[in-house]
């Protein structure tokens, strides 16, 4: 189940950057919420940090 959750994690991760890169900022937001959730759960830090800075720089982007 572990191995399972790791790689829902890394197509969320990669989904959300995809789309980030689009431009697609509302659905890049929702995408590294999801994953934010799934690192919260596995307890991963350092991942969890690093969606934080991405939704806040992708927020910043929106509201412009």
């Amino acid at each position: 189940a572990a191995f399972r959750r790791h790689d829902e994690e890394l197509a969320v991760r990669t989904h959300q950057l995809a789309v980030a890169e689009v431009g697609r900022y509302p659905e890049a937001i929702e995408t590294a919420r999801r994953a934010l959730a799934i690192a919260t759960e596995q307890r991963n830090y350092e991942l969890v940090e690093a969606l934080k800075a991405s939704i806040a720089r992708y927020e910043s982007r929106t509201s412009r």
